[in-house]
């Protein structure tokens, strides 16, 4: 799933337009807003059910990534306890993970956590804990009831912060040109038109909101190549 900067009604869509397409139309409305905004804007992630009532004994958990304008990432979590039980006791650990992302602190939940009660938090994350090769976050939540495991994947996006990027072209280039070609990987994304030679300011200004920079824009025959840095 992709990032989310904000909510907005469904509308239809012209044969002759695409997606990316409105996209740009959307974008171009807002950009000098985007811009003014985009490097103190707190990010986050669509909300997912990681916990299912069935897989938890009625214990329902949904939440989402947060990156505040600081750069403090956060999990938001919602809990529902949909059994015919209280609930109390609340714990959370999270396994080795590629990003050392870890929680900060305890899972606070107001207790007794009665049947039909809904419950919000937020806990704050670090990435300091020691790392492993599993991409997965693998998170393990008990209480009174009982201990459950499930995992969810962590937006990479999230991770970005305002001052990683690499801005400086001939450091960039230095740095791309030092790679070994088995890390470079190619894929296909969407087709961005009239843009032969530079890139729309709107899709520069929405890149940049999740500290993506274009460092270098190279016209090349009826194409464009860019290189972004983070």
């Amino acid at each position: 799933p992709g990032p989310v900067l904000a909510a907005g009604g469904a509308r239809a869509v012209s044969p002759e337009r695409d997606m990316f397409d409105d996209f740009l139309s959307d974008a171009v409305v807002g950009a000098r807003k985007e811009a003014a905004a985009a490097a103190s804007a707190e990010l986050s992630s669509p909300v997912e059910v990681i916990l299912p009532p069935e897989k938890g004994e009625g214990l329902k958990i949904s939440a989402c990534f947060q990156r505040s304008a600081e750069g403090q990432l956060a999990l938001a979590m919602t809990l529902e306890n949909l059994s015919a039980a209280p609930m109390m006791g609340f714990a959370i650990q999270f396994n080795k993970n590629a990003y050392g992302i870890a929680n900060q602190g305890p899972l606070q939940v107001v207790t007794p956590f009665f049947p039909q009660a809904k419950c919000q938090c937020v806990l704050p994350l670090h990435t300091g804990a020691e790392k492993s090769a599993q991409r997965a976050l693998q998170i393990a939540v008990k209480n009174t009831v009982g201990v459950y495991y499930f995992a969810t994947q962590f937006p990479l996006y999230m991770a970005f912060t305002s001052t990683g990027a690499v801005t400086d072209r001939k450091e960039f280039v230095t740095l791309w040109k030092s790679l070994p070609e088995a890390q470079e990987h190619k894929f296909p994304v969407p087709v961005v038109r009239n843009c032969s030679t530079t890139l729309p300011e709107p899709l520069v200004t929405q890149l940049r909101a999740y500290h993506v920079t274009v460092v270098v824009q190279r016209p090349a025959d009826t194409q464009l190549n860019f290189y972004c840095s983070t």
